[in-house]
């Protein structure tokens, strides 16, 4: 009798475990599903109100726009990224939950500019910056910003210690843009891709 219940309470606790166990997985499952939608309405919304023909309706100087809006966006078809990018003064521009936009940025629109991106690269889903690794020379990035798509070529991808500061190495003779993230195989190091303007035009 005792080893028949004794086997019951452990059919119970594991059947408990299960469920309980399904459930985060549907949470978690549920949460990503709304994440990638709510990205997708933000692109969308992006992309339509600051196309060319209708760049001047939008009020930059709204604190709203600083905080809630995108200050661009960023494409690379070779590893399915599509992901919008907050203003450095956002409170929304943190790196463990966005791609992180430097304040020491310049817009692709600024003569021999640098953009520089940063992003986690493990398997959260705040890793925007994971499959950069799959990325190789001439691979195309694109940067939707004021009303231009502005098209990106890697040119070089180098390692660097991870140290708490970050050389770049670049011409800065040509418009650059600049992606960090975490080396996978070294956590010493992080990974460092430069891309040059190719061409833009408006969108």
């Amino acid at each position: 009798m005792y080893l028949k219940l004794k086997n019951k309470y452990k059919e119970i606790i594991l059947l408990i475990l299960i469920f309980t166990s399904m459930c985060f997985i549907f949470k978690y499952l549920y949460n990503n599903y709304n994440l990638n939608i709510t990205e997708k309405k933000r692109i969308e919304t992006y992309l339509n109100n600051n196309k060319y023909d209708s760049i001047n309706k939008i009020n930059v100087n709204n604190k709203e726009d600083v905080d809630s809006k995108y200050k661009l966006l960023i494409e690379i078809p070779k590893i399915e990224l599509f992901k919008g990018v907050y203003d450095y003064k956002s409170k929304y521009n943190n790196v463990d939950k966005n791609i992180y936009l430097l304040k020491e940025s310049s817009m692709p629109d600024i003569n021999n500019s640098n953009l520089i991106l940063a992003s986690h690269s493990g398997n959260s889903t705040t890793s925007h910056f994971k499959n950069l690794n799959k990325l190789n020379f001439d691979d195309e990035i694109y940067i939707y910003y004021n009303g231009y798509k502005y098209i990106y070529k890697i040119n070089d991808i180098y390692k660097h210690e991870k140290s708490g500061e970050i050389y770049i190495n670049r011409n800065i003779n040509y418009n650059t843009l600049t992606l960090i993230t975490c080396d996978k195989t070294d956590k010493t190091k992080q990974l460092v891709y430069i891309a040059y303007l190719f061409k833009h035009s408006k969108y």
